[in-house]
């Protein structure tokens, strides 16, 4: 319990609302207020907090409250009726012992991970997340993630594989909060899966962007899995090192599954003439299981539907 001092010894009035305020506060910070006087508890809730503390007792309290949202009733409960603290987000998991899988995977987003692609929407935000897990737009238009895509981003994320995104979204902002808001599964959203690996969302060559999140990861390129709904990025992207996945239809299971069989089988190969000899690291194998790098030799760069994003 806190020591309080008398008012004849401070010179202060103590009110039982600064001493419930504190109270809480230190239960909801994790002080132990134990042996310390009123002042010194207040002043180490506020330290926490990086709050300059000055002024009257009371006031202090009252800022501190509003910084922890603690209401009156809440601060005037007992020490037992306190809610607890909110548990921390979760955490990635540690890989688990297990098949290979590659040191890192990268992702486009526009109808690679979700759908519609980002310039075909009428609206923007503000968004909100829907009961299903979807994101809707300010006039109620869906976001959402292919059913395999969600899957995917949780598989890696249990096994510990960090998630990177390499897109050419026109918007952003918008990108970042549709990311933030949309649902994994019921643990996690997509912000959360990605944590702190990179994140590149601007103009210019998917190879640039690699290169860029193999600069900011650490992650050799050779370490990479990179999965794309054009076949220009693809056939670019794979002369440099990633193991890369055509996905004309969006995430399947399929393709995903063998995109990682693929990079694992080519793993071992890290020299040059070795890799020419066993066809490299540019099986981009298409939904029907088909080898789209070689199909995509003969075909016109930039061509398709998607030309205009991704």
């Amino acid at each position: 319990m806190l020591t309080i001092l008398a008012a004849a010894a401070t010179g202060l009035a103590t009110s039982p609302k600064l001493v419930d305020i504190v109270r809480a506060a230190c239960q909801q910070l994790g002080i132990s207020s134990s042996g310390l006087k009123l002042p010194a508890a207040l002043q180490a809730c506020n330290e926490a907090m990086g709050i300059e503390g000055s002024g009257p007792l009371l006031a202090q309290a009252n800022e501190l409250a509003t910084q922890l949202g603690l209401s009156v009733d809440t601060a005037s409960a007992p020490l037992g009726a306190l809610p607890a603290p909110p548990p921390p987000p979760p955490q990635p998991l540690p890989r688990r012992s297990g098949p290979p899988m590659p040191k890192m995977v990268v992702f486009d987003l526009d109808f690679t991970l979700w759908r519609p692609e980002l310039y075909q929407l009428s609206s923007g935000p503000p968004f909100k997340a829907s009961s299903d897990g979807c994101v809707l737009t300010k006039r109620g238009e869906r976001m959402e993630l292919f059913p395999a895509a969600r899957k995917a981003l949780a598989e890696l994320a249990d096994a510990g594989v960090p998630v990177a995104i390499a897109s050419r979204a026109s918007e952003v902002a918008w990108a970042a909060e549709i990311m933030r808001l949309m649902a994994v599964d019921e643990r996690r959203t997509m912000a959360e899966v990605i944590g702190d690996a990179p994140v590149v969302v601007q103009g210019g060559s998917k190879v640039k962007h690699l290169k860029h999140i193999a600069h900011l990861s650490g992650v050799p390129l050779d370490d990479m899995l990179f999965f794309d709904n054009e076949r220009s990025n693809i056939m670019e992207v794979e002369k440099i090192g990633p193991t890369c996945m055509y996905c004309p239809r969006g995430m399947t299971e399929d393709v995903f599954r063998d995109g990682v069989r693929l990079h694992v089988a080519n793993r071992p190969v890290k020299s040059p003439s070795e890799t020419a000899r066993r066809g490299g690291r540019r099986g981009a194998v298409g939904d029907n299981g088909v080898d789209e790098s070689r199909r995509a030799k003969g075909s016109k760069k930039g061509g398709g539907r998607n030309a205009r994003r991704q």
